[in-house]
């Protein structure tokens, strides 16, 4: 791939090697990431089909909505740059999303109310109020940058902290207990027991 764009012969949407191994990649993993809330909810009896026309359409909008918006800023700075080499992220969510908005949202109100419609219009309110209030965040990220410097988000910096504490036992017990005092123990088997109860009807 050339360097500069001046003699780079391609169209700037002409994929390749690089560019077709990350689509490969992040179209597979999306796809791995779309099954996930059918199969956390099967259980519970939601039925495939509404899971498949209810989950899906938003998450494949979203994707191709946020696909679009990195190809766009990738586009400007090769043009702003006069550069060939410059391509697009593949959008994609991420799993402790899916699972956290899944176990945490759709499914407390569905156990709850035993109304899927009421628990999928909740759970997508959710989703739409959390891209509202990323999009009100975002024309603050510089200064969250400068407040946390990404020199400071490190391997080292993390290596060092976590040798630092080793040599302190009695922060550790203070942070552990702090940990504890916020946790849920049985958070995990209180989910599993609600899946078992409406399972067995």
């Amino acid at each position: 791939m050339a360097d500069e764009l001046g003699n780079d012969p391609k169209p700037w949407w002409a994929p390749e090697r690089g560019d077709i191994d990350a689509i490969v990649a992040q179209v597979g993993f999306n796809l791995a990431q779309m099954v996930i809330p059918i199969f956390l909810l099967l259980p519970l009896g939601i039925q495939i089909d509404f899971a498949v026309t209810h989950f899906l359409p938003g998450y494949a909008l979203g994707f191709l909505v946020g696909s679009l918006a990195l190809a766009a800023l990738a586009l400007g700075l090769r043009k702003r740059e006069k550069r060939a080499d410059v391509t697009a992220h593949v959008y994609g969510n991420n799993v402790p999303a899916v699972i956290v908005y899944t176990l945490s949202i759709f499914l407390p109100v569905y156990l709850q109310t035993h109304d899927v419609m009421r628990a999928w219009q909740i759970g997508a309110a959710a989703v739409i109020w959390t891209g509202i209030i990323k999009l009100a965040l975002a024309p603050f990220a510089g200064v969250i940058r400068r407040v946390i410097p990404v020199p400071e988000l490190t391997p080292e910096r993390l290596s060092t902290e976590i040798f630092s504490l080793l040599d302190q036992p009695g922060e550790i017990e203070r942070q552990s207990c702090a940990a504890r005092s916020l946790a849920r123990p049985n958070a995990a088997r209180d989910i599993v027991n609600m899946i078992e109860e409406v399972a067995r009807g």
